[in-house]
């Protein structure tokens, strides 16, 4: 469950960066 919990933060995170860099 930890495993999965953390792949799933990095792909959320992935998924803001493209989202931040537009912003910014």
């Amino acid at each position: 469950m930890y495993i999965m919990s953390f792949e799933s933060l990095k792909i959320l995170e992935e998924d803001a960066s493209p989202r931040n860099k537009l912003i910014n």
